[in-house]
């Protein structure tokens, strides 16, 4: 009889949960987990920034060159530093006498880009009516694009600051 009461006794107070050593052993899984995580979506993140920098740099490519086209053949004006709405773009309609200014960002705007806060493009310069080399850079890189070579690689600031803002084609552009 004692045994019975002992028994019921003894079970009804074991108390149901996890031992330390189970704890430890999820906690070590787990860290392995974030060790092996971690560095690979740094790795992913980074690449996305890297393709959305040379999208964006491919889509105000042809943004300016289809406002060219498109308006009869502008006349824009080359700029040296980040475009502001204070840079202005002359457009000039060759086939009439029609001509006006408008931003850089205004055209950008209107064209479905919006630069954020740490974009931008600078060292816009034309040759006659065409593009030939432009800079743009978001918070963590920067990409050149010249009408001769193209896209350059997409840089990391980190590593290489932004170059100066130019007036005229780098040598090798």
């Amino acid at each position: 009889m004692t045994e019975m009461i002992l028994k019921r006794h003894l079970g009804k107070n074991k108390k149901k949960g996890f031992t330390l050593i189970e704890l430890i052993v999820v906690i070590v899984i787990i860290a392995i987990i974030a060790a092996i995580a971690v560095p690979a979506l740094t790795r992913y993140i980074g690449t996305a920034e890297k393709r959305a920098l040379q999208a964006q740099a491919h889509n105000v490519q042809l943004v300016f060159q289809a406002e060219k086209t498109e308006k009869y053949n502008l006349a824009f004006t080359s700029v040296a530093g980040p475009i502001t709405d204070t840079l202005v773009v002359n457009v000039a309609y060759t086939p009439t006498t029609i001509s006006y200014t408008e931003t850089y960002n205004n055209i950008l705007n209107s064209n479905g880009i919006n630069l954020k806060a740490g974009e931008g493009i600078q060292s816009i310069i034309w040759d006659g009516n065409t593009l030939r080399y432009f800079v743009i850079y978001n918070d963590n890189y920067w990409l050149p694009f010249s009408s001769t070579r193209g896209f350059g690689e997409v840089v990391d600031k980190s590593a290489t600051a932004l170059p100066a803002a130019v007036t005229t084609v780098p040598t090798g552009w």
